[in-house]
């Protein structure tokens, strides 16, 4: 039990903030219903319209990855699912950690749509959206999984040879409902200036940062010098677990796990983990016709978090390694509330229709956010007023990625579906990405009237 607590905490430090949902592609789809959400101040089509969804509005999952994910969920030689950088039974370390780079980070990110209400105009555009929102951030260097793979493995045999050091392991997990008001209006013929408003309702965070060494020793006295800082807001009354050990206090992580599957279910949403406000800001420029030139700013805010966990921890010194968690000493304890800021998001994007068909149109797009960058082109073919298909290319900081997007724009409904990152590769048996990847998937469906 001792073990797969320790490694079921090992995973959980080092994979576990949200970005912004951004489906690029839709950038260059024509009469997207949705394009607000790249850009507050998206060009209008011309249609005056009132449109709305209840439920399946949309729904998107984003999966960004610098190294294949396939290193922490597999598939067995069973068909059983496992965890390969933690099975040294079925995998071996040329099967993982050949395939891991200096500083592996992955992030995953769901938006669910559950309301939307908006109407277009010739010359302005207003929404409302409720939305449920979900994102899991990872970053851990290829150390980390050498010590996960080997030094667990020494621990169990009674034998630590090796030194291990590992920096910034991170992990940030965050949930939030959203409740977003957005407005744009055209101002003459050529500038069009939006934005959005969003009042946010903290579900739960968690977030842990996390450095450290350990060397050589037995079983017994494993050396080891960690500092941590970790928070966590949840939406009921929750005390993480403590014990004494020489005159000091740590986080007992095996206490952790009883507690955990002690929580009274019916307690949960008793208890508001947090709040905020959000602003989204954008301006676009039509200078001749054919020609738009655009630039926003998303997720410009913050949530404040009741926290039931804010602290950091300090240890060096020689523990028991059947016990990890002496390393977890509690050096500070902090406030009953932290701050956050959501991970913002920046576009950059210029499009042109081609003078000898309407119907054809290219353009480029540029985003930044904290921890990825990425630059893509992309294409729009629209035959016919009601149906449009879109291609992407593009390239950033999780490598290559080819989208696709399709949009039906029928009189009474605008069904959209699409891929920012096309995924070919997959593990054995499973939908599990065996490759690099960068990708979102959407799919959509309005009334509109």
């Amino acid at each position: 039990m001792k073990k797969f607590l320790i490694s079921a905490i090992l995973a959980l430090a080092a994979f576990c903030a949200v970005s912004a949902q951004d489906f690029k592609t839709g950038y260059f789809l024509d009469n997207y219903s949705y394009s607000y959400r790249l850009n507050p101040a998206a060009p209008m089509d011309g249609d005056t319209y009132t449109f709305f969804g209840i439920g399946l509005g949309n729904v998107s999952v984003e999966l960004n990855s610098n190294f294949p994910t396939t290193t922490l969920i597999s598939t067995g030689s069973n068909g059983e699912y496992l965890m390969p950088f933690l099975n040294t039974a079925q995998f071996s370390d040329e099967d993982i950690l050949s395939r891991l780079t200096d500083r592996n980070d992955l992030t995953l990110d769901a938006n669910i749509n559950v309301l939307t209400f908006g109407r277009q105009a010739e010359d302005h555009r207003f929404s409302v959206e409720l939305n449920l929102r979900a994102g899991l951030g990872v970053g851990a260097t290829k150390d980390f999984f050498t010590f996960a793979r080997r030094g667990l493995s020494s621990l169990s045999s009674g034998d630590y040879k090796d030194t291990y050091q590992f920096d910034n392991i991170g992990m940030d997990l965050t949930t939030y409902g959203e409740l977003a008001f957005c407005y744009s209006q055209k101002i003459g013929d050529i500038v069009t200036v939006g934005g959005g408003v969003k009042a946010l309702l903290g579900l739960a965070n968690a977030n842990v940062s996390w450095s450290a060494l350990a060397r050589e020793g037995t079983v017994e006295d494993v050396y080891a010098k960690s500092d941590a800082t970790i928070q966590m807001a949840l939406p009921l009354n929750f005390t993480f677990p403590t014990g004494t050990y020489s005159g000091g206090t740590y986080f007992d992580l095996n206490s952790l796990y009883g507690q955990l599957g002690s929580i009274d279910v019916k307690s949960i949403g008793k208890t508001l983990a947090g709040f905020g406000a959000a602003v989204d800001l954008g301006v676009t420029v039509e200078p001749v016709e054919g020609l738009s030139i655009s630039a926003s700013v998303l997720d410009l805010g913050f949530i404040s978090w009741n926290s039931a966990v804010n602290a950091t921890t300090s240890f060096e010194g020689e523990f028991d390694g059947d016990d990890f968690s002496r390393v977890m000493t509690i050096k500070e304890q902090g406030g009953k509330n932290y701050m956050k800021m959501l991970n913002y998001t920046a576009h950059a994007g210029v499009k042109y229709r081609m003078p000898f068909y309407e119907g054809l149109s290219v353009g480029a797009l540029g985003t930044f956010q904290k921890n990825n960058k990425e630059g893509r082109l992309g294409i729009d073919f629209t035959p016919f007023k009601f149906f449009s298909l879109a291609a992407s290319g593009g390239y950033g900081t999780y490598g290559p990625s080819f989208g696709a997007a399709i949009n039906l724009r029928a009189p009474f409904f605008n069904l959209f579906a699409g891929m920012d990152g096309i995924v070919t590769k997959f593990a054995p048996k499973s939908f599990i990405p065996d490759t690099k990847v960068a990708t979102l998937a959407t799919v959509g469906l309005l009334i509109t009237i």
